[in-house]
Order: C-alpha cells, then structure tokens, then sequence
C-alpha cells in the first residue's frame, strides 16, 4: 500500500528547519533534527512510503501528512458532503443592459422578470432555507441595477428570513456601475449587499464599455464611486474595480489615477482581468493576449498595482475558493425569462438549462441534468496537487459537460506542493 503526502499540505524550508504544515487539519510540525529532515526529504523525492515502519512516518501518519490514496478520496466525499450546505444563487433580474460592450458574450435581449417569478423565487427560498447553513445571492444580469425594485424586494425577504431563521446571509452584485449612484447603493447596502463588482477599462473605457445610447460612461461612474467612498467606516462593504486588458496594454498611469481616488479606502480593491473570447459578436477584432504573454502581462499590471499601493484583489486560498458556483449540488442561477441554467457564461447551451421557474408550480430542476454539473473524479496528478481542497476537480465543469471535454479532463492549472 502506497502511502503519500497530499498536496494540501505545505513544505517550508528555512535553513535548519523544515516546517510542514496541513491546509486540511490546520496542524504543523516542525522538523529540526538532520536525520530526521533528511529522511522526510527522502519521502518527498520517493513520493511516498510503502509502509508506515519509523517513527517519523507515524508521526506524519497520524497527523494525517502521510495518507493513502483511498483515505485522501474518503477526505474529498466528506468535503463534497459539506458542499450541500450551502445555497448558492445567481439572480438575472433583467437580461436587458444600458452598456453595449464589444467582448460581451450576453444578447442582452430586452427581458425583465415577472412579479410571478420574483414570487416563486421568494417562496423557494423561504421553503429551502432551513436545509443550509449558507445562502449566497449574486446579482448579475444584462444589468442589475435596471431592477432596483425587484432585488430590494428579494433581499428585503432574506433579510427578515433571517430574524426567524439561522443561516449565514452573503450578498453581491456585479453591475457596470453607471445607474449605481450613492443612494441607491446605500437601500442596496441596507438589505445585506454589501459586495460589488464594478468594471472600468481605463482610458479607453468609453470606447469599449459605451452607454446603448452612445454617450461617455467613464465619468458618471467614477463621480459615483468618489460618493460612495465619502461614507464612513461604519459602513463595511467591498468594492472590486475590475480592470480588462487586451494585449500590449502597458498604460499603467491609469493606476496612478485610481490611487489618487482610493489608495487610502481599503474597501476598494483592484482585479486585474485579462480579456477573453466568450462568445461576443464583436470581440474577434479586439486584440486578445494569447500564451505566454497573458501571464506576463498580467502580472506586469498587478506588481505596479502593488508598488503605487494600491489594493490588489486576489483569489482567496479557502476550501472551495477554486470551484465555480455552477459546481456546487445547489449553486442555481435564476434568469429573467424563468429558466434556470449552472453557468452564465454559457446561456445558450441546451446542456446548460436544467429547470425553470414556472408561475403555479414553482422552481422545476432536472436532477440529471444538474447532476452532470457537480461530479468529478480526482486524477492522479491532483493528489499532488496543493490547491486540491480549494479546486476538488470540479472547478469549472463548462469543459466537461458544455465543451465535451474528456471525462478524465484536469483543470488547466497544477500547483505542485513540492520544491
């Protein structure tokens, strides 16, 4: 019997002194003596041990750093099993917008949810709520803030669900910013939301995320995130100013001005994204990084964010911070025209509708269909792999069930937990 060490846990080397350390279990042990480190290194080159004989390995045994094979997979069902907790919905009020952007991959067909599914919404999640721990709401659309009344009235339920019931309540919107003036995100704050994710381009933002009508954009949403940033601590929100990139993007003086504006409130953080072909009409003319250069480019753009001082946002390092909201059992996202799809990027694909919402007989979801989206097997390069508790396999499933990807697909990214 084979027994390795997990990728989530850590190997830190420091001289005389090699601190392991388990993601899992949270433990640490710290190895001084020559021969003992020595030995350790030698499990790490071997990549294992076949069998549990000195005292080192028994150590490592029972704090859970040295495992089988089928222990880490029992480890993997049990974290599955705690994925069912929590309720995780995507909320398209409207699948209209007011920006026309060129790498928008969304028709944006003019439709807004009835009061009858605001309704069927609203009961679905009074009669589920006692069967999580967590609920999760992302406001997302077309665009969202078209729908003040109907998110305020949705969230309005939560919130008193929440004096009679106990869950844990998070909240956040992905909105271009434009509509989202001071008092409007101070009634968005009140009922729970207290996340948001605004996108501006830089200096060529009019040009790539422009008004329907054909009007500037830039400046009206800057003067509302300079109000927004007036109001005092006791107000606790997070706000992420996400940045696009197409290649050869190398202006970093947009930066200096956003520092500027909001180095000194650390509620606002800056995600620097690179521009992608989801599907948009007109994102086949823009220039796309490709390769190696995204990365580099990338990281060009997020080490002077961190030079200047400013915020940067990074992907949190948490258990299931990897996997995408479509992966979990009751991650559901909720349309304007009443469909019920597992992702938004791929709105159009049969394989991406599993149920809908209808009038009388409330939420309907496939369990088959939704099934698809959920499972996942781990491979044998995950085990080594140190972000194996945050991703699980499962963190975009679009490849395997939308793509046709191989069953046996890994995710595109492997983080060795060895150096």
């Amino acid at each position: 019997m084979k027994y390795i060490i997990p990728g989530y846990v850590e190997i830190e080397r420091n001289g005389e002194r090699t601190l392991v350390t388990s993601n899992l279990l949270k433990n640490k042990i710290k190895l001084t003596d020559f021969s003992i480190r020595q030995e350790f290194d030698d499990i790490v080159k071997a990549g294992g041990r076949d069998e549990i004989s000195t005292d080192l390995t028994r150590l490592l045994y029972e704090q859970e750093m040295l495992q089988t094979r089928q222990e880490i997979d029992k480890i993997v069902c049990s974290l599955k099993e705690r994925m069912n907790k929590s309720l995780l919905l995507t909320i398209m009020p409207t699948e209209a917008c007011n920006f026309r952007c060129p790498y928008c991959y969304e028709p944006h067909e003019n439709i807004t949810m009835t009061s009858d599914i605001v309704e069927q919404i609203k009961k679905y999640i009074q009669n589920m709520i006692d069967k999580f721990d967590n609920l999760q709401i992302s406001w997302f659309g077309g665009e969202p803030t078209l729908c003040e009344n109907i998110i305020l009235d949705i969230s309005s339920c939560v919130k008193e669900l929440q004096t009679v019931r106990k869950f844990n309540y998070a909240a956040t919107m992905t909105t271009n910013g434009y509509l989202l003036n001071i008092e409007m995100f101070i009634k968005f704050y009140e009922v729970g939301i207290r996340s948001f994710q605004i996108t501006l381009d830089g200096w060529n933002h009019n040009e790539t995320r422009p008004h329907i009508s054909g009007i500037r954009t830039l400046e009206r949403i800057i003067d509302n995130l300079r109000k927004i940033s007036t109001l005092s601590s006791e107000y606790e929100y997070n706000i992420i100013i996400r940045h696009n990139i197409l290649d050869g993007d190398q202006d970093f003086s947009w930066y200096d001005y956003l520092s500027s504006l909001f180095a000194k409130d650390k509620r606002f953080s800056i995600l620097v994204a690179l521009v992608s072909d989801w599907g948009g009409t007109l994102v086949g003319s823009m220039p796309i990084s490709e390769g190696k250069n995204r990365k580099q480019l990338k990281y060009a753009h997020q080490a002077y964010i961190k030079k200047i001082g400013l915020t940067l946002y990074e992907q949190p390092n948490d258990l299931f911070s990897d996997i995408c909201y479509a992966s979990f059992p009751y991650g559901f996202v909720f349309r304007a025209n009443g469909m019920i799809d597992k992702c938004t990027i791929s709105l159009n694909a049969p394989e991406n509708h599993i149920g809908r919402i209808d009038a009388m007989e409330g939420i309907i979801i496939d369990p088959k269909k939704s099934k698809a989206w959920t499972e996942g097997q781990i491979h044998q390069k995950c085990y080594g792999c140190n972000r194996v508790l945050n991703c699980l396999n499962i963190s975009c499933k679009k490849g395997a069930v939308v793509d046709n990807m191989c069953e046996k697909y890994v995710c595109k990214t492997f983080y060795p937990n060895k150096s």
